[in-house]
């Protein structure tokens, strides 16, 4: 990259203006003067009626073409001045606001990760703009528009009965990183517990960066003394950056019961339907069996003759285990099958293992967790146990060579024990499918 000899003092005004989507735009009016120096002045001055509405402070980077930072400074409110050394070049400007809540590496490039705090959601609205400007003489005007680089997410359940003693729902494959580039990274399944308020369970607002599957899986889980009973409902959609979900549902012991998740805000309503209860034919509802142990048992280890593929939500005392089954069904079809719809959910429905039954189909979110855990040597690890428990080993290809697809999401959907691999639909004619289920029990020391 060229130096100049003789440098120019470039000064941007920075000005706020907000348009529907709740998205502010930061103008930049460049004016050349002359100066001496190797480098060109970024001169960024505020001033904005709107000031007010969006939350300072606002930090700005400046990365060179090659994606190096060579610049950054803070504006900590709508009167500051702030000045950038930059040499002559093309220049990549990304503003952030609403961001303390994030992790920001110390050692920045234009690909570094802006991510999420440990639980993986956060309860400020990222925002986040981008232009490129390139530092030479003559006159140029750009602009930066900091919107939402977030979407926002409210669950609120009524009606539920009144010897729940908590509430948490669980969101399957969300992103956890975004880049200054603004590309997505990262991908696990989160939990939040819900609070109750005048008799309603709620999350409040809280703000992911999305996902780019073809579908959402929501687990909502209840409490009781009685055990912990869980629904699952699957939204055929992703979530968008900038948009307000609200989930709204209400529990009724019946065959079903209606919610809906509305969609509003930025932009145009739209409204799903599911049901959620007792009966509800959009999710299956599992009472998880709690079991007393001396201590919680860890995944790739045999616990009372099963195979515990992975622990979740462990504290001092308490764990989830998602045990497999030894067993596995080769040859099996799809619940799109014309003539055997019901394969899969038969065998679920007779299997009994040792002194376990009610074991089930594994959902999409459980089969993202098992292919995203196992697969080349973890997977070999993982079948040395199932072996050793006197199990039938899982299977990445067949003799062929072709992957061997196994069914999850009620026999609606298949996945593959291979790294980045996809959750994709069953197919109506194929009879070639595998079968591996699935158990969550809890396990507490107390």
């Amino acid at each position: 990259m060229n130096v100049i000899n003789k440098s120019s003092l470039i000064l941007f005004s920075l000005s706020m203006l907000f348009f529907a989507g709740s998205c502010t735009t930061v103008d930049f009016d460049e004016v050349i003067e002359s100066g001496e120096s190797s480098k060109s002045n970024l001169k960024i001055m505020t001033r904005s009626s709107n000031a007010d509405e969006l939350n300072y402070p606002v930090i700005i980077y400046a990365f060179n073409e090659d994606g190096v930072l060579e610049a950054e400074q803070e504006l900590s409110s709508s009167g500051e001045n702030l000045s950038l050394a930059l040499n002559e070049g093309l220049h990549h400007l990304v503003a952030l606001s609403d961001y303390s809540d994030y992790t920001i590496p110390q050692s920045k490039s234009y690909e570094s990760l802006i991510s999420m705090p440990e639980v993986n959601y956060s309860k400020s609205a990222l925002r986040m703009g981008a232009a490129d400007v390139n530092m030479r003489s003559g006159s140029q005007t750009t602009n930066i528009s900091l919107s939402y680089a977030v979407c926002s997410i409210n669950l609120s359940l009524s009606n539920v009965p009144s010897d729940v003693k908590s509430v948490a729902v669980t969101l399957s494959n969300l992103h956890t990183a975004k880049s200054f580039s603004g590309k997505d990274a990262g991908t696990e399944t989160i939990t939040v517990n819900c609070s109750k308020d005048n008799g309603i369970w709620t999350t409040g607002n809280f703000y992911v960066f999305g996902n780019s599957s073809s579908s959402l899986v929501l687990s909502i889980s209840l409490t009781s003394s009685n055990g912990t009973s869980t629904y699952g409902y699957t939204y055929n959609t992703s979530l968008k950056p900038g948009v307000p979900y609200q989930f709204k549902g209400s529990y009724t012991e019946g065959l079903s019961v209606n919610g809906s998740i509305n969609f509003g805000g930025w932009g145009d309503s739209v409204v799903a339907e599911f049901n959620f209860g007792p009966g509800s034919t959009s999710g299956k509802s599992d009472k998880v069996e709690q079991i007393s142990v001396a201590s919680i048992p860890q995944a790739k280890t045999i616990w009372k003759g099963h195979v515990v593929a992975c622990v979740q939500n462990q504290t001092e005392t308490d764990a989830d285990l998602i045990l497999l089954s030894l067993n596995e069904w080769a040859g099996m079809t799809s619940t799109y099958h014309a003539t055997n719809p019901m394969a899969a959910q038969s065998v679920a429905d007779s299997y009994v293992e040792t002194d376990m039954d009610n074991w089930t189909v594994p959902t999409k979110e459980q089969a993202s967790i098992l292919k995203g855990l196992y697969y080349d040597e973890e997977l070999s690890s993982l079948n040395a146990t199932i072996e050793s428990a006197g199990g039938v080993t899982l299977s990445v290809e067949d003799e062929k060579g072709s992957n061997v697809r196994y069914l999850c999401e009620d026999a609606t959907y298949t996945f593959v024990f291979k790294n980045n691999s996809s959750i994709t639909k069953a197919g109506a004619t194929v009879s070639t499918y595998h079968l591996r289920l699935v158990k969550v029990v809890h396990v507490s020391t107390e």
